[in-house]
């Protein structure tokens, strides 16, 4: 398929007449083929100091970008797999990149850099291996915010930014990528409702996303320990879930966001960077009784600078600890070890493991990488369509003529191609374009992917305690084949157009579970 795509724009590139009338359709069209190829772009956005680096860092597994409890950097970043670590930075205005090595990262994006960071920088490209980059690459933006802190306007004055300048920044960034990764807290309100209109777009400083090209993560979902005081809490991802179900519960918000998925970024981040002497202190706090610990740890400030007589180590080293992995990943490590990870590599992948940042990098790689070249080419698309409108009018008609012919040959892809059409129709139902019944659109979201990849997911089968056998499997991809294209026959316009999408999506699922019986050796009816 994808060689398809890209013979579909050697043709159009191939017949284009030679000429400065076509000149802006071949650099586009080269722009959309060297696009194809490249890597999906995620950015990372979301309100300032709302967690995105922390973020960043958590899914690359370490700790790379810099971060704090207030803001300390408004500059872009980039992040690409490479085997060799390198440094780019890229200017505005024209002036050729400029290699640097990687130990200059801090100099260039954190606060109180000293004006060491040269002047007109655009973004800055951050290569390593990171192999959970092997299929997209991330970026880290500045972030939105309608009401800023006095320490973040202060950070921006240091830094010579505005509001306006950091907002604009991060919405040409969601405008140049693929895909965007939504950046929330504990309870979209106040300012993050004021982030979700930037996304939907309705402020005119981002593009309207839907859940094809959006996910939610809930950060910092380690603030939510020790739950209250008449109603603890020592399962704070179980917590950050009910947050999310509430957040998609909006309406508006399930049209924007594909799912909201908790995490606790800070327990997973500082986890990677574990050395044995915080093993150690973790150690030794492990055999305090778990109560008193718990008493002591509620007082963040307490604890990392008071000296108490019932806990094994000094201040410095409890602060530490806290500045690493939070209240909450303290007292859940030293749970831990008291049950029996006994080495630094195994507390690691303990605190990994309950973060819940496994599952985020999952969904990741599956929502997004299965569409990768579909969403990259639903953006070739629209540019095409868009270059197609603002046509200069050539002199020579007919040069007029085989521009319009080669673009069309891009554009009337969204037609051609079976998969595309299910992803445009998917666009429409969450943009309220198509006009289905509720329940249609919901089978549609569940059979294109959108609640998972499996044929059981696409099939129904979402809260099945016990997976459906195959034969069963069968028997409600063929009911579904039968069902939809007996409507194909309906007089409603949006239902003639989702018919024969569904009918050939679920004839495919039927033809896979049968190839799989056959595979298994299974008598088949």
């Amino acid at each position: 398929m994808a060689s398809r795509r890209t013979e579909m724009l050697d043709r159009a590139l191939r017949s284009l007449p030679e000429g400065p009338a076509a000149q802006p359709v071949r650099e586009a069209l080269q722009g959309a083929h060297e696009a194809l190829r490249a890597p999906l772009r995620v950015a990372v956005a979301g309100r300032v100091s709302s967690g995105k680096s922390t973020l960043v860092n958590a899914l690359i597994g370490g700790e790379l970008l810099v971060t704090g409890i207030n803001p300390v950097t408004f500059t872009v970043c980039v992040l690409r797999h490479a085997e060799v670590p390198s440094l780019t930075v890229r200017f505005s205005g024209g002036v050729g990149p400029e290699s640097r090595p990687l130990s200059d990262l801090r100099l260039l994006t954190a606060r109180g850099a000293d004006g060491a960071a040269p002047g007109g920088l655009d973004h800055v490209e951050i290569y390593g291996p990171f192999p959970y980059l092997g299929t997209f690459e991330l970026v880290d933006t500045p972030g939105f915010g309608s009401r800023y802190t006095a320490d973040t306007a202060a950070a921006m004055r240091a830094l010579g930014v505005t509001p306006d300048a950091v907002a604009r920044s991060t919405a040409g960034q969601l405008r140049r990528s693929d895909a965007v990764i939504a950046v929330l807290n504990t309870a979209v309100a106040g300012q993050d409702a004021d982030l979700l209109t930037r996304f939907r777009g309705a402020d005119g400083t981002s593009p309207s996303l839907t859940p094809i090209t959006a996910i939610g993560v809930l950060t910092k979902v380690e603030l939510l320990w020790p739950g209250e005081v008449d109603d603890p809490c020592d399962d704070v991802l179980a917590l950050g879930r009910d947050h999310a179900r509430r957040i998609m519960a909006d309406p508006g918000t399930r049209r924007l966001l594909h799912d909201v998925i908790p995490v606790c970024s800070k327990l997973s981040e500082g986890a990677a960077g574990l050395t044995e002497a915080e093993f150690d202190g973790l150690d030794l706090l492990s055999r305090t009784p778990e109560a008193r610990l718990r008493a002591r740890l509620d007082d963040r400030r307490g604890f990392a600078t008071r000296r108490y007589d019932d806990l094994p180590l000094p201040p410095e080293r409890r602060r530490a600890l806290v500045a690493r992995l939070s209240q909450y990943g303290v007292f859940l490590a030293s749970r831990l070890v008291r049950e029996g990870a006994d080495t630094p590599a195994e507390l690691c992948r303990a605190l990994e493991a309950a973060s819940g940042m496994e599952h985020l990098r999952r969904t990741l790689l599956s929502h997004f990488g299965e569409r990768r070249e579909l969403i990259k080419l639903g953006r070739i698309v629209d540019a095409a369509r868009d270059l197609r409108t603002r046509q200069t009018p050539a002199e020579d008609p007919r040069v007029r003529a085989r521009i319009g012919d080669a673009l069309r040959m891009v554009t009337d892809w969204e037609h051609d191609d079976p998969a595309f059409v299910e992803l445009r129709l998917l666009e429409q139902w969450y943009e309220k374009r198509l006009d289905i019944p509720d329940a249609a659109g919901e089978e549609l979201e569940r059979a294109g992917g959108e609640r998972g990849t499996s044929v059981a997911d696409r099939l129904g089968f979402l809260d099945s305690s016990a997976p459906p056998s195959l034969a069963r499997l069968e028997r409600a991809a063929l009911e579904r084949v039968e069902h939809w294209r007996r409507s194909s026959v309906v007089t409603s316009p949006g239902l003639r157009m989702v018919a024969p999408v569904l009918e050939r999506r679920y004839a495919q699922l039927y033809d896979r579970v049968r190839q799989a019986r056959i595979l298994l050796g299974e008598e088949l009816p």
